[in-house]
């Protein structure tokens, strides 16, 4: 009796369904082989195979499909037999009435409508059901790869300074893009240091992280790590229907720029004692912030890991210019500047890393001035000479700045300073 009851009960629950065209599921194979089954509202296949339809209807009815291209003609079509009490489907935790009709040919890559039937046992249309379908079973096209915008190559060496764009171009895909990661790793062991969603620009068909602003596509944002050595970045670019392309470059990166160098002495006339033994360094004393110095311009010491310089370490080094002493452990090296209080960063004065966006170490002190030491000049104003309209003007302070709309031709520059007993000299850069 019990078994009687459940199998009523199950019988009562399909014969209650409503007989109207309806497509329950769709189930094919992909391009790695794996089955799989999707309802109807997924319109973008990546099928590599036949595929199944799970068509429903009531009792006494055929099933059937039409699937037309986008000029509305007939690709294929097909009708069942008789649906009887023993066609019952389950497919994604439902069951039904119906047929799995099987598309003999496996379609095309491009656009589709399927028309879901149900027929009279004559073969007379009683509803219709329609789903649009797009197949597309190759991952999307991509062009090259571009660094800050310009063109990236396997091997190039670059900074932690200025990452601020990372990009490809050329992007095309026939279902469109759904998804675009970005990803750093270790090219020899396949670590992956950080998997972050990248931007898609489909009006200029581009894909790419960072937004033009200093490091947005650098270690701040957590794109790339505080490492040096070989570095893979790739972009993986997926589009509606799950196929995947992947574009990759491995570059020498410089993102870890420590340790920096360091200001450990500073020159002092009247000092005549050998700073390091042996070194030929005479005249210089230790270096403590607010000290005094009795020479201008100040001659400054600098010291450097020598594992950290580009003698010795040239792809992820630093740059060690005038090069006055080097020891077991470090590399000295000289800079002569102007006593300027507060001083200011000037790329005259300056240590770097090779390599694109490579990364600066600003020269700074702070130092007093000996009432002995000669005073430094002082600039009250500057002015231009356009070889148009003559003199431009004077400008108070350090920087002068002017902006043209049309090209302006610039021969002469003069400045305003205060008195010195010696001779001074002019140095304009950017000009």
């Amino acid at each position: 009796m019990k078994k009687t009851a459940m199998f009523v009960i199950l019988l009562l629950t399909l014969a209650a369904m409503p007989a109207r065209a309806d497509v329950a599921a769709l189930s094919y194979p992909d391009p790695g082989g794996a089955m799989q089954t999707v309802a109807p509202s997924k319109q973008y296949l990546n099928l590599a195979g036949p595929l199944s339809l799970y068509l429903t209807a009531g009792l006494d009815r055929k099933v059937g499909y039409v699937i037309t291209d986008t000029a509305g003609q007939v690709v294929t079509e097909g009708v069942s037999d008789l649906i009887t009490p023993s066609d019952i489907l389950t497919v994604l935790g439902q069951t039904y009435y119906g047929k799995v009709l099987t598309v003999p040919e496996t379609l095309a890559e491009g656009h589709y409508t399927l028309a879901a039937l149900i027929l009279t046992g004559g073969g007379a249309e009683v509803s219709r059901q329609s789903v649009p379908l797009v197949v597309d079973r190759t991952g999307p096209t991509v062009g090259k790869m571009y660094y800050n915008k310009s063109l990236l190559s396997d091997n190039r060496l670059i900074g932690n300074h200025a990452n601020n764009f990372i990009t490809v171009d050329n992007i095309g895909d026939l279902s469109g893009i759904e998804s675009v990661t970005f990803e750093s790793y270790d090219p020899s062991t396949g670590e992956i240091f950080c998997s972050k969603p990248a931007w898609y620009s489909s009006a200029d068909n581009t894909v790419g992280i960072g937004n033009g602003t200093h490091n947005s596509a650098g270690q701040y944002p957590g794109y790339l790590p505080v490492r040096d050595g070989p570095l893979g970045w790739r972009f993986i670019v997926k589009d509606k229907c799950g196929n995947e392309t992947r574009i990759s470059r491995v570059i020498r990166y410089n993102g870890m720029p420590g340790p920096f160098p360091e200001l450990v002495a500073v020159y002092n006339p009247d000092n005549t004692t050998e700073f390091i033994p042996g070194s030929g360094l005479v005249g210089y004393e230790a270096y403590t912030p607010g000290m005094t110095t009795y020479a201008n311009p100040v001659k400054l010491l600098y010291r450097l890991l020598r594992s950290n310089w580009v003698g010795e370490n040239p792809d992820y080094g630093i740059s060690a210019p005038t090069v006055v002493h080097i020891d077991a452990n470090y590399v000295y090296c000289l800079f002569t500047v102007p006593f300027i209080q507060p001083f200011i960063n000037s790329h005259e004065y300056v240590f770097s890393s090779p390599g694109t966006s490579a990364n600066e170490y600003y020269v700074t002190y702070n130092l007093k001035l000996a009432d002995s030491a000669p005073k430094s000049p002082v600039l009250i104003s500057q002015e231009i000479y356009r070889d148009d309209t003559g003199w431009d003007g004077p400008v108070n302070g350090r920087t002068l700045v002017r902006e043209y709309t049309t090209p302006v031709n610039v021969s002469k520059i003069r400045c305003v300073v205060e008195p010195r007993p010696y001779r001074g000299l002019l140095t304009k850069r950017n000009l």
